[in-house]
């Protein structure tokens, strides 16, 4: 997992990473991203189905969360209380 998680924020631009709660969503959607990799090695004794979540499928999430947090309007932080979970839940 920490390899994944190496590759996965390596590839994401220095620009990205401006606010704080932003740096949390991509935090978590590295994991998931990592911990559905690392799953995909054991599917006969993990889960029923292969999921499969790609690097372009990464990238569009990146976009997603940018676009929830910037429809919010704040620019510097944001109250945890205010970000759309559940459309982020759906995304992902």
């Amino acid at each position: 997992i920490k390899s994944s998680l190496s590759r996965f924020f390596t590839s994401i631009p220095q620009e990205r990473f401006s606010m704080l709660q932003k740096n949390r969503m991509y935090l978590l959607l590295g994991w998931l991203h990592a911990v559905i990799h690392e799953r995909l090695r054991y599917i006969p004794q993990g889960w029923s189905e292969a999921l499969e979540f790609s690097e372009a499928d990464a990238n569009h999430a990146l976009d997603v969360i940018d676009a929830l947090v910037e429809k919010l309007g704040m620019k510097k932080q944001i109250d945890p209380e205010k970000l759309p979970w559940e459309a982020v839940r759906e995304t992902l």
